[in-house]
């Protein structure tokens, strides 16, 4: 589960870093930030409402992978700062 989590992270930094100045640094840090409360806390919460186990593993890759996305947003203004 962990490795899906760097494996995202690692895939989604370039594109943050090369479209990072477009969409500018403050807005990637907030909207990366926001994204991350979304699936990092709440999405998770909903996990046992799930009725089946493929259903709770396969939400859980994907709410993991969404959270090193945003993490990986949300960390680039200070790449991009420099």
């Amino acid at each position: 589960m962990f490795g899906v989590v760097q494996l995202a992270a690692f895939a989604s930094s370039p594109a943050f870093a090369h479209w990072g100045h477009h969409i500018g640094p403050a807005r990637l840090c907030v909207l990366g930030s926001a994204a991350q409360t979304l699936s990092g806390g709440l999405l998770f919460g909903f996990l046992g409402m799930t009725t089946s186990k493929g259903w709770f593993l396969g939400l859980s890759y994907a709410f993991r992978q969404g959270g090193a996305v945003d993490f990986s947003a949300s960390t680039k203004k200070h790449v991009m700062s420099k």
